[in-house]
């Protein structure tokens, strides 16, 4: 590519500055709003798989069959297994605490998360955040209830740094002597049993709903001063450029200050990682480090922005077709035909479809259901822009 024609066409003159520092501004703020909600979506997983043990509910620690007595029958505890009486959850100062009594044997195997070995009867565990509420209240009203701390539960196995659970000490006679205690030797790290699938799908739906809006927003910044742009192409044409040169030099143009607003974009979303994690979800915060997507998913989301940023770009500008006088071609749309509703009424047939299965027949086929909601919100989505184009051009032409 030329370099003379480069710079006329970049800046060639002083609008040509405040233009990209816009497309710049504008990729900044998809870009970061992106990586925030995408991190978001990556904390909630990482939150629901720390705190999925507190959902493990254990075997039976009695027998089917009765002993001598006619009660039934106790199994004994291993060094592989553990006693765990679930209290599910106390409330203090209208604060819920999870609580878990667990009973062991001096050479117990059994690793609880974020504990490790059993704490010895009569001590506990606590979250660092339930441990300050603690030391903060007289101990007849809260700590005297859990006996004498051990030390805290770590954070990988709390969903988030609110979270209130305490892990205790018991002795055997006494959880069994509950009637609810039961064995444990793992613990599940499935934080959505069943509807492990249905949470996947949903997530996907929801990151295609936010890239989808900045996808938009890409169009829009880079249809900024479109009259300039039009009359400095149409001087590249006159000087001999071929279209092809011209949709290519209007990539990069775009390309550059796309680069540069999605890399301010990854710095703002670093620096606002902290604020964003103070915002509460379902009661408790995340983490700092729930939020972060990481280099490599930062380094995606910059790539995908560029290219989608310079293709879009080049696009526009070839259908522009800028002749060497300035003139451009005229592109009308097209009435709504029936081959332009396809998409947006296949991908509703295929919503309906996941939703008359799972309603309506109750005939669950989870390899299935996610192909036809997700396919489905895919075509939905790109069939209902060209289609409310189309809509628009027609009323246009009505009126």
């Amino acid at each position: 590519m030329n370099a003379g024609l480069f710079r006329l066409a970049v800046i060639g003159s002083r609008s040509a500055y405040g233009r990209l520092a816009g497309i710049a501004g504008g990729v900044a703020v998809g870009v970061c709003l992106l990586l925030l909600l995408w991190g978001g979506a990556n904390g909630l997983q990482g939150r629901d798989d720390r705190g999925a043990w507190l959902r493990e509910q254990g075997m039976p620690a009695f027998s089917d069959a009765p002993d001598g007595s006619g009660l039934a029958k106790p199994i004994p505890l291993t060094p592989e297994t553990a006693l765990m009486k679930t209290r599910g959850t106390e409330i203090f100062r209208d604060q819920l605490i999870e609580r878990r009594d667990f009973a062991a044997l001096p050479s117990a195997n059994v690793k609880i998360p974020g504990v490790g070995t059993p704490p010895e009867p009569g001590s506990y565990f606590a979250s660092p955040e339930l441990q300050r509420l603690i030391e903060s209240t007289p101990g007849d009203q809260l700590g005297n209830r859990f006996g004498e701390f051990a030390g805290t539960i770590s954070d990988s196995a709390l969903p988030g740094p609110d979270s209130l659970v305490v892990i205790t000490g018991a002795e055997e006679a006494e959880l069994r002597g509950s009637g609810t205690a039961s064995l444990v030797s793992n613990f599940t790290s499935n934080p959505y049993g069943g509807s492990a699938a249905g949470y996947t799908t949903v997530l996907i739906i929801g990151a295609i709903a936010v890239f989808f809006p900045v996808l938009l927003l890409i169009s829009i910044v880079t249809g900024l001063g479109a009259a300039q742009r039009r009359e400095r192409f149409a001087t590249l044409r006159l000087i001999g450029a071929s279209p092809r040169t011209v949709s290519h030099i209007a990539a990069v143009e775009i390309a550059i200050p796309s680069l540069i607003g999605a890399m301010a974009g990854v710095l703002a979303a670093a620096l606002l990682s902290p604020a964003t994690a103070q915002i509460p979800v379902n009661g408790t915060r995340m983490f700092v480090e729930d939020l972060r997507t990481g280099w490599f998913g930062a380094v995606t989301v910059v790539a995908v922005v560029v290219a989608a940023s310079a293709l879009v770009a080049a696009v526009r500008t070839a259908r522009a077709d800028v002749g060497p006088l300035g003139v451009s071609r005229v592109v009308h749309e097209k009435r709504p035909t029936a081959w332009r509703t396809v998409p947006l009424l296949l991908g509703l047939a295929c919503m309906a479809a996941a939703v008359v299965l799972i309603r309506i027949l109750e005939f669950r086929l989870p390899w299935l259901e996610s192909p036809l909601l997700v396919g489905g919100f895919l075509m939905v989505l790109a069939g209902i822009v060209p289609f409310g184009l189309s809509l628009n051009a027609a009323a246009g032409d009505h009126f």
